[in-house]
C-alpha cells in the first residue's frame, strides 16, 4: 500500500502538481487521472516489449508471464483512459 501510494505521489510530481495540494474542483482531479493512467499504460507497454525482448533473447526457454502480465495491467490502465475520455 504504501509503495502505491509513493507511485501516486511521484506521478503528481511529475505531472506538475504539488503532494500536499488539495484539487479544488472535480475537472482537475479528473485531468489528472487521466494523465496518470496515460502515464501508466506507456510504462506497461513499455515493459510489455521489454519483456517480450526478454523471452526472445533467451529463445523462448523463460516464462512467458514477462510478456503477459504487463500486457494485461496496459490493457486495464488502457481502458481506464478511455473511459475517463
Amino acid at each position: 500500500m504504501l509503495q502505491a501510494l509513493l507511485i501516486f505521489e511521484l506521478l503528481y510530481h511529475i505531472i506538475g502538481t504539488e503532494n500536499s495540494e488539495i484539487l479544488p474542483n472535480r475537472v482537475e482531479r479528473k485531468d489528472t487521472m487521466k494523465k496518470i493512467t496515460l502515464l501508466l499504460s506507456i510504462l506497461f507497454i513499455i515493459l510489455t516489449f521489454a519483456g517480450a525482448g526478454y523471452v526472445l533473447y533467451n529463445g523462448g526457454k523463460v516464462n512467458a508471464g514477462y510478456v503477459v502480465v504487463p500486457m494485461v495491467f496496459a490493457l486495464i490502465s488502457i481502458v481506464s483512459y478511455r473511459n475517463r475520455k
